[in-house]
């Protein structure tokens, strides 16, 4: 018989949510700024290049366990979780100065960034087959894509304009929208835990 109507809704509503967590996830407010933020915090080019590689180290060596733990605790728990940790890194950028927190932050971030990578894809495909709705995936794949790209450009054009106010600005507000990430993320409805009625 499928799932029940009540269900179908909730497992329908991940991806409206699914959409606003794309643009939430790509607030990236620092981007424009972060050259400077760092010099500002005593930190020299080199160590500016080396936090960068840290970040894209931890994604590299997180990205096998993280699908591990999708698999086994399901893609909700897995973005979740990155909303979480993300959380944490950031709030190292509000309140800490030194480069040893920084590298802390970025850790985190590629955590984050490895936790969120692919469940958020799985999760909405897997929600479109639960309502028989799969032949459109390409179509909500296409809007999170450009959903992406339209918020990368306006909150960096944002992030630049409040850096002018206090560079650290940029910061509070990704992290709120990490944390409204997190906060979302949690009413999610995993689909492969929703067996048929």
């Amino acid at each position: 018989m499928g799932v029940n109507l009540q269900t179908v809704s909730s497992i329908r509503s991940n991806i409206w949510k699914l959409y606003i967590l794309k643009g939430l996830e790509f607030a990236w407010f620092p981007i424009p700024v972060i050259i400077i933020f760092y010099e500002k915090n005593g930190l020299s080019f080199e160590q500016s290049l080396l936090l960068k590689t840290i970040l894209s180290l931890s994604i590299f060596i997180f990205e096998i366990p993280s699908g591990y733990f999708a698999d086994i605790f399901g893609r909700k728990a897995s973005l979740v979780s990155g909303g979480l940790v993300w959380t944490i890194g950031l709030l190292f950028y509000c309140f800490q100065t030194s480069f040893t927190a920084f590298a802390i932050a970025e850790i985190l971030s590629g955590l984050a960034a490895s936790l969120i990578s692919g469940a958020n894809t799985a999760l909405g495909f897997d929600s479109l087959v639960k309502i028989n709705q799969e032949q459109s995936y390409r179509h909500v794949e296409g809007r999170l894509g450009a959903i992406a790209g339209v918020g990368e450009a306006i909150c960096g054009l944002i992030g630049g304009l409040v850096a002018a106010r206090n560079l650290v600005y940029p910061f509070y507000l990704q992290t709120i929208c990490i944390f409204l990430y997190f906060l979302i993320a949690l009413t999610l409805v995993e689909p492969n835990y929703i067996n048929p009625q």
